[in-house]
Order: C-alpha cells, then sequence, then structure tokens
C-alpha cells in the first residue's frame, strides 16, 4: 500500500510540474501573436468564439478564487493546487487580449456570488461557491469547471480560423485538462485512471 501512494504522489507532482509548465508556454509567442493580431487579423467568427471562451475562462479564475477563499481544503491540497489560481488568471489576460484583437466584447467576472452560482447552474456545473460542504465538495466543483473549460475550448477550436487564436485556445484547454488531472489525484476516492481517462484530450460543451 505504501508505494502505491507514493506512485500516486510522484504523479501528481509531475502533473503538478507540468501545469506550470504549461502556462509558461501559454504567456509567450501565441500571446503576442495575439496582442498584435498575428500574421493578418482573425476573422469575425473567432471573435464570438474567443469571447464564449473567455467568459468560461474568468468563470473558472473566479471559482477558484473563492474555492480558496472559502477555506475548506486541507493543506496539502491546497499546495498540491499551488499556482492554480494564477494560472487561471493568466489564460483571462490572454484569452482578453485575443479577444480585443479581434474586435470581440471583453467579458467581466461574475458581479457577485450569486451570479457567479447563477452562471455555474446555467452550465450544469454541480456545486455552488458559499455552500460547500468540505474539501471533497470544492474538489468535485473544481473537476466539473475544469472539464467545462475543456469543453468550451473544444467547441471553439472546431470553428476557429486564425492561427494565434487555435494555438491560444488549444494551449489554455492542454492546461486545464492538466489541472482537471491534478485535481482528481487530490481527490482521495478517485484515481489515477479516472485523472487521465483519455490518452488525448477531448471535450464537450
Amino acid at each position: 500500500m505504501t508505494g502505491v501512494r507514493h506512485r500516486a504522489a510522484t504523479r501528481r507532482e509531475l502533473l503538478a510540474s507540468g501545469a506550470v509548465a504549461g502556462v509558461a508556454a501559454l504567456t509567450a509567442p501565441a500571446v503576442a501573436a495575439a496582442a498584435s493580431g498575428g500574421p493578418s487579423s482573425p476573422p469575425p467568427d473567432d471573435a464570438a468564439r474567443l469571447t464564449r471562451v473567455l467568459s468560461m475562462a474568468v468563470l473558472a479564475a473566479y471559482v477558484y478564487q473563492h474555492v480558496f477563499a472559502e477555506g475548506v481544503l486541507t493543506g496539502s491540497e491546497r499546495r498540491a493546487l499551488d499556482g492554480f489560481v494564477d494560472q487561471e488568471r493568466a489564460h483571462v489576460v490572454a484569452l482578453r487580449t485575443a479577444v480585443r484583437a479581434a474586435g470581440g466584447t471583453l467579458i467581466g467576472p461574475p458581479s457577485s456570488l450569486d451570479a457567479a452560482n447563477r452562471d455555474l447552474a446555467h452550465r450544469g456545473i454541480g456545486g455552488r461557491l458559499g455552500q460547500l460542504q468540505g474539501a471533497d465538495d470544492a474538489l468535485d466543483l473544481l473537476v466539473s469547471v475544469e472539464r467545462s473549460s475543456i469543453g468550451s475550448c473544444y467547441v471553439a477550436l472546431r470553428g476557429l480560423t486564425g492561427s494565434a487564436a487555435i494555438v491560444l485556445v488549444a494551449q489554455i484547454m492542454a492546461n486545464a485538462a492538466q489541472h482537471e488531472a491534478v485535481v482528481t489525484l487530490v481527490r482521495p476516492t478517485l484515481t489515477l485512471a479516472e485523472a487521465a481517462p483519455f490518452p488525448l484530450v477531448s471535450g464537450s460543451h
């Protein structure tokens, strides 16, 4: 049993390191390309798709911030997710830059916990901020948020045509998948197979 726990911890550490590396890559060439409009300005349809991804990103950042603020996670769980709030905020910054370049509508964070909870319910995400019943409830919410983030990126990528936008959203989707795997491994009743059930990232919305 000791050996099994050790392997899971090592896997979690590797995934967490990967998540940090993923956000570093996210804020480099693709963001610069999006800021300048890339080789050519994104087509108008890309603006709407990027705006929808941004709307999910601002919700995800808000949820992470408030889950940490509610103090329901244990010390080890908080350490495992260390840096995730900053990474979610980096997604928002990068997407706002891309949306602005594409001529889209900038989306702000939810105005209140009630507004955030309505947005969660609208997206079919279980769990409500301010009503979390402990660490397991909070982790379940984060897993669902990451899956919704992956789904929003997946749907956008089916229609995006601008090269800089495609790269940016693909990087965000990959980072969200890393987050989902790490959060799943932190959840005591879940397994490695549940943390990475597919060899490639896919999603639905």
